[in-house]
């Protein structure tokens, strides 16, 4: 008896048999497979060649039917011909290419409800996008939330300018706020509103026609070098690591965060020269490298060993206590300026002009421009003006490094 003949088209994978039909390079697109594939399963082969013919039957009309334009393309669209959203906003990459276009994907405008909220979060998230500062992006949502319990919105399609012109003089009223801080807070509408303007995800910027406050000029007083003199001889008592951020401002005019926050890494050797280095900050141009006077370094770089040797590389001050984001630089500053003011059992400074933080950073600009050093190491130094933020030039960290070693020495 003579063997049936062989049905070109069925084949079998793994025990089980299936009708496969190539679809042609012309069709592919319409009907959005490289391959019309049946799976029968685990069956005889006889059974198996009788069902062949109208399976195959039925794949050559799906390819007939999208060469005339009639074909509807299956739901399992292959994914190699699977075209997802566009990552930009105002229309996307149809699914499937209608017949009528030739094959080809078309563009499908995207409808937003013009109603639909725009929340701060929703604008923060994109700013941050653009900017690395953690700590302004803390800041700015900080603030953004102050303007939203006013308003009663956080929707910035419903915030009006009467309503942020009403929340400033609200801020003014209650008495509460420097005039500087209440700067800061328009300063961070003017940016956020700007942000969502420019991204077009609000038509109109409320804060466009107010007007954002400049700010004064503040009569905070630098330390004295006595005073500078003090805290440090007294910061001995304290334990170890305020004791550190204490001898470390005093030779540097680092805020107190930035040397509490540092991890192990951060006091490296760049050029040959002992730093810090503070990689972002309060501001942009918070970013900076700072040499470290031989004096600290004969008090730091053991205690750094030590850490290292213990906890290996991490934070400086793995001790301290770190709160809600792991960075002991709120501990620290808390409890140094309290310090600072306690007339018992602190240094006991209670002038109102004498901030125990920022009055380091008027001392240490104040002995730099008495030892005539030049404007921009001042800057690059206490981390001041657009500058700071470049790239290094070479032999600044030496020139900044002889301008520290001209400041008093506290632990002579």
């Amino acid at each position: 008896m003579a063997r049936p003949a062989r049905k070109l088209h069925l084949e079998c994978r793994d025990g089980s048999w299936r009708v496969t039909v190539k679809v042609p390079a012309d069709c592919r697109a319409i009907i959005g497979k490289a391959n019309l594939i049946h799976t029968f399963g685990k069956i005889p082969y006889s059974k198996a060649a009788a069902l062949h013919d109208e399976i195959y039957e039925g794949f050559l009309e799906r390819i007939t039917n999208a060469r005339t334009g009639t074909s509807t393309p299956a739901d399992d669209i292959d994914p190699r011909y699977y075209h997802p959203p566009a990552p930009w906003g105002g229309a996307r990459l149809a699914k499937y290419p209608p017949p009528e276009n030739g094959g080809k994907w078309v563009w499908q405008a995207e409808t937003v409800p013009a109603d639909k909220p725009v929340s701060f979060t929703e604008i923060l998230d994109v700013w941050k996008l653009e900017n690395d500062n953690e700590d302004t992006f803390n800041k700015f949502t900080r603030m953004m939330g102050k303007l939203a319990a006013f308003a009663g919105t956080d929707d910035a399609k419903r915030i009006t300018p009467r309503q942020i012109v009403e929340f400033e003089t609200s801020l003014r009223q209650a008495g509460k706020h420097h005039t500087n801080t209440i700067s800061n807070y328009m300063g961070c509408y003017a940016t956020v509103f700007k942000t969502a303007k420019r991204k077009f995800m609000i038509t109109v910027n409320p804060m466009a026609d107010v007007k954002v406050p400049g700010k004064i000029d503040t009569d905070i007083l630098p330390y004295t070098p006595e005073q500078v003199r003090s805290i440090v001889g007294e910061a001995q008592k304290l334990r170890i690591e305020l004791y550190l951020c204490a001898v470390v401002q005093a030779y540097t005019g680092v805020r107190i965060s930035e040397i509490a926050n540092r991890k192990t890494s951060e006091i490296r050797q760049e050029e040959g020269v002992w730093c810090l280095v503070i990689p972002n900050g309060k501001t942009t141009s918070s970013k900076r490298i700072v040499p470290l006077h031989p004096a600290v370094l004969k008090v730091l770089l053991p205690y750094r060993q030590s850490v290292i040797d213990q906890h290996g590389e991490g934070l400086l001050f793995p001790d301290l206590p770190g709160g809600s984001k792991g960075e002991p630089g709120a501990y620290a500053t808390r409890e140094l300026c309290k310090w600072i003011r306690d007339e018992k059992k602190g240094v006991g400074i209670t002038d109102k002009k004498i901030q125990p933080n920022h009055s380091y950073r008027h001392y240490v600009k104040s002995q730099l421009y008495t030892a005539k050093v030049d404007v921009k190491t001042r800057d690059m130094i206490c981390g001041h003006g657009a500058n700071v933020a470049r790239k290094y030039e070479h032999g600044d960290i030496e020139l900044m490094l002889e301008a520290i070693q001209k400041l008093p020495n506290p632990l002579a």
